[in-house]
């Protein structure tokens, strides 16, 4: 057990090292601040001598999260301004592109490895919890600070989209049940579609 704990990971990533493909170049470049910001301000808890901090790792993990979260955010909202694009539209489709790499990433890599469930469970409880979490708490808190006061939520089109989105849970409830709640090709080419009918439908709206 000693061995296994003080043993570091293999095949760590060298951010000086300069790659000899033109592509990986411009990625490199473009990411080296980042992996920098990162290598110097997240303790590497795999690693023996940072294994007390791994609380630490995940605080400052979540911190730089939330940070370029609010800057996209910002971003997408300016980029919408200048493209006449309304707010609704650019959190239904970049932002949400955006947010959801991770889980993309995530979901990919576990259904390779044969957990199936565990990439299904993974997309429906981030959502789940952006829902009832990520809007339900900055809603509570505005409703403390301003002494229960009702919050205004600035939205002209959150029923629609509410529609949009049972309806797309239904669809997708549909699918899976032909399907005898197995992830085939099949599947996903119908959540692929489903998913280009409401970018479609989110644009042209």
């Amino acid at each position: 057990l000693e061995d296994v704990v003080t043993t570091e990971p293999e095949g760590e990533l060298n951010i000086y090292e300069f790659p000899e493909k033109a592509h990986e170049q411009l990625i490199w470049i473009i990411s080296l601040p980042l992996l920098l910001l990162f290598r110097y301000t997240i303790p590497d808890c795999s690693k023996f001598e940072f294994r007390r901090y791994y609380l630490i790792t995940f605080l400052m993990s979540v911190f730089w999260i939330g940070v370029f979260c609010f800057l996209m955010n910002e971003w997408a909202r300016s980029i919408g301004c200048q493209l006449d694009i309304s707010p609704a539209v650019m959190g239904l489709t970049f932002l949400a592109i955006g947010t959801s790499v991770p889980d993309v990433l995530l979901s990919v890599f576990v259904a390779q490895n044969g957990e199936g469930n565990m990439a299904v469970s993974n997309a429906l409880g981030s959502n789940i919890f952006d829902i009832l979490v990520g809007l339900g708490l900055p809603w509570m808190v505005s409703a403390i600070s301003s002494r229960g006061a009702p919050t205004l939520v600035c939205s002209d089109e959150i029923f629609k989209s509410t529609v949009v989105l049972i309806g797309v849970l239904a669809t997708v409830v549909i699918v899976l049940t032909k399907s005898k709640w197995k992830l085939t090709p099949f599947v996903g080419w119908c959540m692929c579609s489903i998913y280009m009918c409401f970018l479609l439908f989110s644009v042209v709206n």
